[in-house]
């Protein structure tokens, strides 16, 4: 879990673009015998942004996913029994990681579960107002492509290089 907490930390300054010497200290109220995982990296993500911005996010959230260096939200496990205790809690957002809303098998009620690729998109959700049923774009269903192969050389050498970083910068924000 301390590797968690330093990853969110870390980018929470990045997001934030904060230069801080700030250190954070986490405590748990919990009656779990044991704390474990990297489940609550994006938790620890938006308690930190929060507290290096000033700003507060809603108070009916719950989030859960593991925080990548580069702001990526990865699988966690336990999503149904989790929302089921968000649920049960009265609370009415619950940010979990791409695809991951699927493991939901009850009636979910009065809760909206929205799935977060990244860190941007759990900002842009976890700071609206408490109650608001919030509109998500829905899910697309994309053709696979299978590209030829191209052979660089000479004057379209350069072009390899933009067809890489093109390439990698698609698969960070939609990997």
């Amino acid at each position: 879990m301390q590797d968690s907490i330093r990853t969110a930390v870390s980018l929470a300054k990045r997001i934030a673009k904060v230069d801080s010497s700030k250190s954070f200290e986490f405590s748990f109220k919990t009656a779990a015998k044991e704390i474990d995982g990297p489940s609550a990296g994006l938790a620890f993500f938006l308690l930190s942004y929060a507290e290096l911005t000033g700003k507060k996010f809603r108070s009916d959230l719950a989030v859960t996913g593991s925080v990548s260096d580069l702001g990526g939200v990865g699988k966690i496990g336990g999503v149904d029994s989790k929302a089921n205790a968000v649920q049960a809690a009265g609370l009415k957002l619950f940010l979990v990681p791409p695809t991951q809303s699927d493991e939901i098998t009850f009636q979910v009620k009065e809760l909206q579960v929205i799935e977060v690729k990244n860190v941007t998109m759990a900002i842009k959700y976890a700071y609206t107002r408490n109650g608001e049923v919030l509109k998500v774009p829905q899910k697309v269903a994309l053709p696979l492509v299978e590209l030829e192969s191209f052979k660089y050389s000479g004057k379209t050498l350069p072009f390899k290089k933009i067809s890489e970083k093109a390439w990698l910068t698609y698969a960070e924000y939609y990997c």
